[in-house]
């Protein structure tokens, strides 16, 4: 691993993954898991948020949190150097945010570690006011929005994702779309988000070994080599250390 060496002077947090087993359509089992959370180390992530896709149910979350403990203590059997925590990503839009809101009162779609700090999915095709207008209701009830791989949002670019920071939103996208992405447009949005400093965490948005496998290194080296080491800490580790 001598070339990935340098990876682990600073701990990586990984933000967005579907790693819960058996829950969504991310990992399937335990296995499948803890082989997952192995790449992950492998690449220097020292800290994973276990965001699953929302269920619509109090029972839902029940069931989620439950599957995370497991997981829990199956790293801890396996002896691997990793932190793990609760989260959610929450789909949303404008016609049902009320429900959201709702949905994360009662502790149905859980906040990443307890905070107040939500990861916020928008439908790709989401406009930037209907964005806005789920932004601020989410600030307005109290919780602090991160929006998902913002670089599949193709409808807001440029202005309009300096609106919504400045409104309050904080910006993450997929470590593999600065580097592995296959989509020009993917990865020039999310080049072009780091770029204009608009980019607050990165996540690997993994879901399972054969579909969509937790790919880090090549965004983290994107990262290390076009932005300055201040940023880059930011972007990695700084920025998340508030919610573990």
């Amino acid at each position: 691993m001598e070339e990935i060496k340098w990876l682990n002077k600073n701990r990586i947090v990984d933000l967005h993954a579907h790693i819960v087993p058996g829950f969504d359509d991310g990992a399937r089992d335990i296995d499948e898991a803890i082989a997952m959370i192995k790449m992950e180390i492998e690449q220097g992530v020292t800290d994973i948020f276990c965001t699953s896709h929302n269920g619509y149910s109090l029972q839902d979350g029940n069931e989620y949190r439950e599957k995370f403990y497991l997981l829990q203590e199956a790293v801890k059997r396996e002896n691997l150097n990793v932190n793990l925590y609760q989260g959610c990503e929450v789909l949303c839009a404008s016609d049902y945010i009320d429900e959201i809101v709702y949905g994360l009162e009662i502790g149905a779609f859980p906040t990443l570690n307890g905070t107040r700090y939500v990861l916020t999915e928008l439908y790709p095709d989401c406009r930037p006011t209907e964005a806005l207008t789920i932004i601020r209701t989410l600030l307005d009830s109290g919780y602090k929005p991160i929006i998902a791989h913002m670089e599949r949002n193709y409808n807001i670019t440029g202005p309009m994702v300096s609106l919504l920071i400045n409104s309050g939103a904080l910006i993450q996208v997929n470590a593999y779309s600065l580097g592995e992405e296959t989509s020009p447009i993917r990865k020039d949005i999310a080049r072009t988000l780091l770029k204009e400093k608009q980019v607050h965490f990165i996540g690997s948005d993994a879901h399972r070994l054969t579909h969509r496998p937790p790919n880090l290194k090549s965004g983290i080296e994107y990262i290390n080599k076009t932005v300055d080491n201040f940023y880059a800490s930011d972007i990695l580790f700084n920025n998340a250390s508030k919610y573990i």
